[in-house]
């Protein structure tokens, strides 16, 4: 049963902006229905108890990261991150994931769309997980989209000794568009580049990330990616709940949508379908993705059959892969042709398929080794 207190770590240099206390909220909301209660702590020491199985991490800094997780590793406590991306860190860590790649990519369209093609990517920090996300899913819709843009057109907030916004307000009239890390960094840009002379969004189209309240107020109003922190929060409680229910389970990683508000800072400009060339890159991805996890599925199949088989069975199987009969199987192995049919309807059920061709093709894909039937002892067991 799950404990009765859910352990937080925060980030020691952490700010406390909008997402993150959304995504408490909801987690508290989802603790509260079930009865449990939320634990803020300032480090792994102050964990007690031997029943904490799970606990939760929000940070963006990398850094620190792993060095938690290699602390929580040593007291054997799967940790679930908030603010930073899970599957970065090993198979081992759970979290949720904000969609920062496809809303990048979508403003990216969007402005491209929109008959803007000298695009900026502002306020990166390389050391963060979600930030190298942005960027890569920057870089790479740029190039699906044939944008000159490139590594040069991404301002980053270190190691430059100038801030990343002044960096691109230096050169803010090279271009005709920009997407920043989060509203904050857009909203700054934004007015900035006004006191510049730049007309926004006549000269410059701006956008940013995270939808605070801000945005509505802002002259023009900001274009913004929204995502739905509340209900992060929820599905950390899931997470959470699912490890301690689960010992079987090491890890869980849930992603989170997100939505485009047009506002004035991008003419109002609607949004336009999903480009065909992004989501024809994404379907290839899904394709290569279910054509791996059909293969995984398979080899799955094939190690559970082999636990299951006996002596008998992988003589049957060696019968087999010499195109021995059944019947002059049965009288080798001195049982009716009978136990020799039941014995296959076994083993093909166990390795998920129907026929002896279909075995003998996943048989045989992956085992070339003839020592496999050597493990099997007199006594039947491998």
């Amino acid at each position: 049963m799950s404990p009765k207190e859910i352990y937080i770590l925060v980030e020691p240099s952490f700010m406390v902006p909008v997402w993150y206390s959304r995504s408490i909220e909801g987690l508290k909301r989802r603790a509260t229905l079930h009865k449990r209660s939320l634990v803020h702590i300032q480090s792994v020491d102050q964990i007690a108890g031997d029943d904490v199985r799970a606990i939760v991490i929000v940070s963006t800094n990398d850094d620190w990261t792993r060095d938690i997780l290699k602390q929580l590793r040593q007291k054997e406590i799967y940790p679930i991150l908030i603010g930073t991306e899970p599957n970065k860190f090993g198979e081992d860590v759970s979290g949720t994931r904000y969609s920062s790649h496809s809303s990048i990519e979508a403003l990216l369209f969007y402005f491209q769309h929109c008959g803007r093609r000298r695009i900026a990517l502002v306020g990166i920090n390389a050391n963060a997980s979600n930030d190298t996300s942005k960027r890569d899913a920057f870089l790479s819709a740029a190039e699906m989209l044939q944008l000159p843009v490139g590594q040069s057109n991404i301002y980053y907030k270190e190691p430059s000794n100038l801030p990343s916004t002044h960096q691109f307000l230096e050169h803010v009239l090279q271009y005709d568009g920009v997407i920043c890390s989060n509203d904050y960094i857009a909203m700054y840009v934004m007015n900035a580049a006004k006191q510049q002379g730049v007309q926004i969004p006549g000269d410059l189209y701006v956008a940013g990330l995270g939808n605070i309240m801000l945005c509505q107020y802002a002259t023009p109003s900001l274009t913004s990616a929204t995502r739905f922190y509340y209900e992060t929060g929820e599905q950390v409680y899931d997470i959470w709940d699912q490890l301690n229910e689960n010992p079987s389970i090491t890890s869980i990683v849930s992603t989170v949508r997100y939505r485009i508000i047009v506002r004035g800072s991008t003419d109002f400009s609607p949004l336009p379908e999903i480009p065909n060339i992004i989501s024809a890159k994404r379907n290839d991805t899904s394709k290569e993705q279910d054509e791996t996890g059909a293969a995984v599925r398979s080899i799955r199949a094939l190690e559970n059959c082999l636990s299951q088989c006996d002596k008998l069975d992988m003589e049957i199987v060696h019968g087999l892969l010499h195109d021995i009969s059944h019947e002059t199987l049965a009288e080798q192995l001195y049982i009716s042709s009978g136990t020799v049919r039941y014995r296959l309807k076994k083993i093909y059920a166990a390795a998920n398929v129907e026929t002896k061709s279909e075995f003998l093709a996943l048989f045989c894909q992956y085992i070339q080794d003839s020592k496999v039937f050597q493990r099997f002892s007199e006594d039947g067991e491998a």
